[in-house]
């Protein structure tokens, strides 16, 4: 059986680096720097989870959420949110009922437990 997808967008490669130790022994990974990579990556390849950093650049992972979630092609895409900011659930579920949200900084179990919640 193939290991569901993720993408990754987080311009913080220590962050990457976490999950990448965390994550890739059940999922396949793709990571992207910023939104203009992480657009190239959704288009390449719809992902079955993308984690969304909200600052990252250029523009911010807000305004690129709102931007995918208005495209059809990707208005179905379960997302996670990360955010220093905390818990940014009511943002994520404006767009989508089928996202949610972790607060920086989270736990290993926090994030494994989220992406069961959305992915299994």
């Amino acid at each position: 059986m193939a290991k569901k997808s993720i993408l990754i967008v987080d311009d913080d490669k220590e962050i990457n680096l976490i999950y990448k130790a965390i994550l890739e022994e059940k999922y396949s990974l793709d990571f992207a720097l910023n939104l203009n990579d992480a657009m190239i990556e959704l288009k390449r390849h719809k992902p079955d989870l993308m984690i969304l950093d909200i600052i990252v650049p250029p523009d911010g992972g807000d305004k690129f959420y709102e931007k995918i979630k208005s495209m059809p092609a990707f208005n179905d895409l379960n997302v996670l949110i990360i955010s220093v900011l905390g818990e940014m659930e009511d943002f994520a579920k404006k767009y989508a009922p089928n996202s949610l949200s972790l607060g920086k900084p989270f736990t290993k179990k926090d994030l494994l437990r989220t992406i069961n919640e959305i992915i299994g």
